[in-house]
């Protein structure tokens, strides 16, 4: 599966539009504030351990993109933007969502 970020794919012609694919993954437990501070939380984890739960949820939705796409066929996602959401004021949780327009190639 070909992932890109820009609206086409050199050498590559688009045959169908086959629509929007998403995924999303979710980091909990008071994530923003941690992660914004240099110390580490009350559990002992400094801003590395922060830094790693972040991808892992870009990966989540990362996967869960290429996952939609694959169930309807797709050769690429193009056009992929990945954004993060603040999930409540109070929460900590951040929503990762990865978005982007699946097609067929010639």
């Amino acid at each position: 599966m070909l992932l890109t970020t820009t609206d086409s794919i050199e050498d590559k012609t688009i045959s169908k539009y086959l629509g929007i694919v998403m995924g999303e993954g979710v980091i909990g437990g008071h994530v923003l504030s941690a992660m914004s501070s240099s110390v580490s939380d009350s559990d002992g984890r400094g801003p590395g351990a922060y830094e790693r739960d972040l991808k892992m949820a870009r990966d989540a939705a990362m996967k869960r993109l290429v996952e939609s796409a694959t169930k309807i066929s797709a050769d690429a996602v193009i056009g992929i933007d990945v954004d993060y959401i603040s999930a409540g004021k109070d929460s900590g949780m951040l929503l990762v969502v990865a978005a982007g327009t699946a097609v067929n190639l010639v």
